[in-house]
């Protein structure tokens, strides 16, 4: 009888902690949700994020740009389907994406529906050959910047120029308004 009576009374006890432990509140880190492949059915790797000012999320991913309202998510690619390393939204709401030998920017048709505009076309085809990964992308002085290793595109009022990099750039930053460039040779090189 007594063996019984401290087994309902752990039983009790344990009922009793299990109802406290879903009164303890979150303090300190927020809460974390995790998505896999498997959620948003795209490749391994996210390669850049960025936020439109509806709150949806924007993801440089290996099969594509995937966008993400809190809910559902959506793939969108460029013309040659490639993996895109990098995005960036503008204040118009422009996406602008890179990938290999290829960049642009998505937007919206008259049906809302997102649409990939590619800006290669402005650029000699022996040019576009040799672009390679865009990496990084900066909103500059009301233009956009494309950052690859061995050039810089700026496109601004429908035009591109092109920075070469003196050896290779490594890294870009966007610092108060001005493009900074690490070049592997020359260190790094403001514009």
């Amino acid at each position: 009888m007594r063996h019984l009576k401290s087994t309902l009374y752990a039983i009790l006890l344990l009922f009793y902690v299990s109802s406290l432990l879903g009164q303890i509140k979150n303090i300190g880190l927020p809460d974390i949700k995790n998505y896999t492949r498997a959620d948003y059915k795209g490749g391994t790797q996210n390669w850049g994020i960025d936020q439109d000012k509806n709150g949806n999320l924007y993801f440089a991913n290996n099969d594509g740009l995937f966008q993400f309202d809190g809910t559902t998510w959506r793939r969108f690619r460029m013309k040659n389907s490639e993996a895109i390393r990098s995005v960036k939204i503008d204040a118009s709401g422009k996406i602008f994406v890179g990938g290999y030998n290829e960049f642009g920017f998505f937007q919206p048709n008259a049906k809302g529906k997102l649409m990939y505009h590619s800006l290669t076309h402005l650029l000699p085809k022996k040019v576009v050959e040799t672009i390679d990964f865009v990496w990084k992308i900066h909103l500059v002085d009301n233009g956009v910047a494309f950052q690859a290793f061995s050039k810089v595109f700026y496109y601004k009022n429908n035009t591109l120029t092109i920075i070469k990099a003196p050896k290779r750039f490594q890294f870009s930053f966007l610092v108060d308004g001005k493009l900074y460039l690490q070049d592997i040779a020359n260190g790094i090189l403001e514009y």
